[in-house]
């Protein structure tokens, strides 16, 4: 009797580690927007950008079909255009400086109401560089975990497992003894 409530009991505990290291594996991220949420995303092209100054950019992508895209600067209203029927939008060129901070917003049907852009990367604000700040600026390339603090804390619960484990098998040895 007392072998098959222990097996039972190893049984229990490492079907809750296993399913603790597996819940970071079936976590899910949040998605950017709901499937019915109107999506909008821009570039600006070329970026970067290099001399003569004021440089020639514009901006295209995507928005709801037919809606009004609106690119800014700071408040200062840089280019107006309007997505195709397919979502599609491309806008004139306009002259930016070097470190130009350029957003979007498009407004819905008749205006009713309007929401900000982000370029595929999910960044409301794109800024305008020059072909040297750009190399300058560029990040190493990621090669750790974003899960580092998951991973932590399951390495943590399963040293208190094994400590709780050890323990009972001691006290359990002395007892039996």
């Amino acid at each position: 009797m007392q072998r098959s409530v222990r097996r039972l009991t190893c049984i229990v505990i490492f079907g809750a580690i296993a399913g603790c290291a597996a819940l970071p594996l079936l976590a899910t991220s949040a998605s950017a927007q709901s499937s019915g949420a109107a999506v909008c995303t821009f570039n600006v092209l070329p970026n970067p950008i290099s001399p003569p100054f004021p440089a020639a950019v514009h901006i295209e992508g995507t928005a709801p079909p037919n809606t009004q895209v609106t690119a800014f600067s700071g408040a200062t209203t840089l280019v107006t255009t309007t997505s195709d029927d397919n979502g599609n939008f491309h806008s004139g060129n306009f002259g930016v400086n070097p470190d130009t901070d350029v957003s979007a917003t498009f407004a819905g049907a008749g205006g009713s109401y309007a929401t900000g852009c982000a370029d595929p990367e999910g960044v409301l604000v794109v800024r305008a560089k020059t072909a040297t700040a750009a190399q300058q600026a560029q990040a190493l390339a990621f090669t750790g975990s974003n899960n580092t603090s998951t991973f932590v804390l399951i390495g943590i619960a399963a040293l208190v497992v094994g400590l709780v484990l050890t323990v009972g098998a001691r006290r359990r040895s002395r007892v039996s003894s």
